[in-house]
């Protein structure tokens, strides 16, 4: 190796270039679904999808404690809310959404790179078509050889986009607030219940009110759902007119408790009152370096730490909410998925207020041991020093199988028991499989599909005897771009299970698609992207 890459040079190659000469004395890397002018020989090509992903799991606990570690810097800066929760714990920095953010993926493919650089020995470094984040620090694991960079690229600023956001959000929670106040819903009186539903309407509800496509059957009409229509702001979005709509329709079912309706004046401007605070306690934490294994990875941080101040912002007009929603009610469980996402963290916060109420956990898709979403630090796990530096969690939770078990508890979490069956799985066992197979069905995740589509799209041109669907996930905007188009690829909207039964094969990346595809017993391809962090649920050739 070393004799052979001795005079050798390293190309570094991103999405945003794909007209870079291939020559005979580089090898290369690729990032995503990018490529070259040429196409460089396979021994040339440096990329290996099992060794990434066996790092990527390798360092996950060890990363996990590193962004704990960054707890310590909003408390010196007294980011408390109550004087008993660390605002971090609700932040999508310390949840590390790796599906969002590209972070994690960017230090693995760094870590990566640093060994292959050492095992070969090249005499330069270029990077082609890359983002200057990653350059930047790219350039801190090699400080005695500088990386050139050629066509790199800068994400343009979402800072005046986001404002704008943020203030129709809190313009809309006025306006409903003020609703409230004057034209107060009517109580049903107290309730008492076994147990409590969190959901939210209309993402989690196609057809029937009673049916929530998470907990199924697992609800039953001696419960109630508590039900969210506005949440953050940012896992899910309606206009005021669409806000009315839905509570008309919801207030037509006993069944669900709208917590929207308890929303007071009182409780906008408490939130309001808390901006400036947050916004200016926070700066400091921009200006910090942040270096996990030497390598620099300050810009990334920094990004998400944008998007984290503007998802505390959205959730503190809800804990006096919820409260007020359970007050002089009463019921034995309180059960809620996405309890390892900020959105759920604040629940189990506010809920450990009332000690009769057990928190549960639930599962609400198949986690990978790549997903860092669910993993704990040793830290932070509840260890009586109380929510400034342990995370707020369930009692215990829910788990789909005994395989998803054992992540959770490799994860971190102590109680874990698997549910009875996959409740959000059984409107599979209706699905009748065709005999005659006529497509293959490409199933994008709800941050990857433009990016599974330009890693295909090649491939889908060449063979063109075989007819190919594409199906956005059904939460995200997808506009196909016109180097997408092909005579045998249709992009579709249909509901997935009408779009199981004819398909030969299923391709995925992290889609809980591939999931259901093997269960149904349809062949599932795992599309290896170079340079992607496999995060599926479905190891395949990982």
């Amino acid at each position: 190796m070393l004799n052979e890459a001795k005079k050798s040079r390293l190309v570094i190659v991103g999405k945003y270039y794909s007209d870079y000469p291939v020559k005979d004395n580089e090898h290369y890397y690729f990032i995503g679904a990018s490529k070259t002018a040429g196409s460089p020989k396979p021994s040339k090509i440096l990329n290996n999808h099992i060794r990434l992903n066996k790092l990527a799991e390798t360092l996950a606990k060890s990363y996990t404690d590193w962004v704990y570690g960054c707890n310590a810097l909003w408390l010196k800066k007294n980011l408390v809310f109550e004087k008993k929760l660390s605002l971090f714990f609700l932040s999508d920095f310390s949840s590390k959404r790796t599906t969002v953010f590209n972070t994690y993926n960017d230090v693995i493919n760094l870590i990566l790179l640093k060994q292959i650089v050492k095992e070969y020995n090249f005499s330069s470094i270029i990077g082609v078509g890359l983002d200057q984040d990653f350059l930047f620090s790219l350039n801190s694991c090699f400080r005695s050889k500088k990386v050139q960079g050629i066509h790199t690229y800068r994400s343009p600023s979402m800072t005046l986009k986001n404002f704008r956001g943020d203030l129709v959000f809190f313009l809309k929670m006025f306006v409903i607030s003020w609703f409230n106040f004057f034209k107060p819903f009517k109580k049903a009186g107290s309730y008492k219940v076994d147990k409590l539903f969190l959901t939210r309407f209309p993402m989690q509800f196609k057809k029937n009110l009673l049916i929530e496509e998470k907990y199924g059957q697992f609800f039953s009409h001696k419960d109630k759902f508590v039900t969210n229509i506005m949440t953050d702001g940012m896992h899910q979005s309606v206009s005021l007119l669409s806000y009315f709509r839905l509570r008309r329709k919801l207030k037509k079912s006993s069944a669900h408790i709208i917590l929207d309706n308890y929303l007071m004046p009182s409780d906008v401007l408490r939130t309001l009152l808390w901006i400036p605070y947050i916004y200016l306690k926070s700066q400091n934490l921009f200006s910090y370096s942040y270096l996990y294994e030497g390598i620099d990875i300050s810009y990334q941080i920094r990004k998400e730490l944008k998007v984290s101040i503007r998802r505390i912002w959205g959730l503190l007009f809800w804990p006096r909410v919820i409260r007020k929603s359970l007050k002089g009610n009463s019921c034995n469980s309180f059960i809620y998925h996405l309890h390892e996402f900020p959105y759920g963290r604040l629940f189990s916060y506010v809920l450990s207020d009332f000690s009769e109420i057990k928190k549960i956990g639930f599962e609400h898709g198949v986690g990978s041991p790549r997903y860092l979403l669910y993993y704990l630090s040793a830290h932070e796990v509840e260890n009586g020093k109380g929510f400034l530096e342990c995370c707020p969690l369930p009692d215990k939770v829910l788990a789909e199988s005994e395989r998803s078990k054992k992540l959770y508890e490799k994860c971190g979490y102590k109680r874990v028991s698997v549910m009875d069956r996959i409740y959000r799985l059984e409107y599979l066992d209706k699905i009748k499989m065709k005999e005659k197979k006529s497509y293959i069905l490409i199933a994008g995740g709800l941050h990857d599909g433009t990016l599974l589509l330009e890693f295909l799209i090649e491939r889908i041109k060449k063979q063109k005897n075989k007819k190919f669907l594409f199906k956005p996930h059904p939460k995200c905007v997808f506009k196909p771009l016109v180097y997408y188009s092909s005579e045998n690829l249709s992009i579709v909207s249909d509901p997935i299970e009408s779009l199981y039964p004819g398909a030969s094969k299923v391709i995925v990346t992290d889609s809980s698609v591939g999931y259901e595809a093997n269960y149904l017993g349809i062949p599932v391809e795992v599309a290896n992207i170079r340079g992607v962090i496999n995060q599926g649920a479905i190891d395949l050739d990982v």
